[in-house]
């Protein structure tokens, strides 16, 4: 009875104690993937493999999720009590228009995001104050840290405020936690937002960037509804693609822009400058 007394005692301890995991990541041929991204439960929480596919994490649940990413390769979830030595990522044709790196030199910037698709879609323009709009950019490549933001934007007119956001990707994969905001006004805003002095590294899984008008709408003659100035500015947006991105931020929550789903998306041609660590 004493023992019984005693494992009922320890058993939340037992549950709910951490641990401490070293692990590989490798391709099908045992090469070690350097740089792949790994996140807990699917959050900004993670860590990197170093140079040769080590990664480490000194405290963590046993019943913690691990999802590893890296360009080129299949993500793999995986509960970290079935964690062996090594895990295997698969290799997996991929569309890299997203990701431009510049391979002749480890330190160059690169481009990721649509900021340089064709444009095979109707624009969209903001008309209601603090209308929020927000499209994931995908990232499963090295550390580094965001230089620019990059704007799809045309027909900015005078009395134009623009705010831009960034947020980390929450658990059902709206926009989560806020981690940049700028307020712009009509003269500073640019197709390029130069934020390098804030040194903010992206996030493990990618980061969403969000623009918001604060812009009352201007009537040069009430009696004339023809004579209602045209929207602030305008987004380009991507042709169509495969997969939706984009937010709206309605009535205090993120909705997806496309519902119900559809075969085909538009999503608002948003880009990033990095710089790699």
């Amino acid at each position: 009875m004493k023992n019984l007394l005693l494992l009922i005692l320890f058993s939340p301890l037992i549950v709910y104690s951490q641990i401490s995991l070293k692990g590989t990541i490798v391709d099908s041929q045992k090469n070690p993937i350097q740089f792949a991204s790994i996140s807990i439960n699917q959050t900004a929480n993670g860590t990197y493999t170093n140079e040769i596919g080590i990664f480490h994490f000194d405290s963590i649940q046993p019943t913690d999720t691990l999802k590893i990413s890296y360009i080129g390769y299949e993500s793999r979830k995986i509960c970290v009590k079935d964690i062996k030595d090594q895990i295997t990522l698969t290799s997996n044709s991929i569309n890299i228009e997203e990701v431009t790196i510049d391979r002749k030199r480890k330190n160059r910037s690169f481009t990721i995001g649509y900021y340089n698709m064709n444009t095979l879609f109707p624009s969209s323009h903001f008309s209601n104050v603090k209308s929020k709009i927000a499209t994931f950019i995908p990232y499963q490549s090295s550390p580094a840290i965001i230089e620019k933001i990059l704007l799809p934007i045309t027909n900015i007119n005078d009395t134009t405020q623009l705010k831009v956001y960034l947020y980390e990707i929450s658990e059902d994969g709206s926009p989560g936690k806020e981690i940049y905001s700028k307020l712009l006004m009509s003269n500073e805003i640019k197709n390029k937002i130069d934020i390098s002095d804030e040194q903010i590294r992206i996030p493990l899984e990618g980061v969403f960037i969000a623009a918001e008008w604060l812009t009352e709408q201007v009537i040069k003659d009430l009696n004339d509804p023809k004579e209602v100035l045209g929207p602030a500015f305008r987004l380009k947006m991507t042709k169509p693609m495969d997969t939706n991105y984009t937010y709206w931020y309605r009535e205090n929550n993120w909705r997806l822009k496309w519902n119900p789903p559809n075969a085909q998306y538009s999503n608002v041609r948003f880009g990033l400058v990095l710089k790699p660590l």
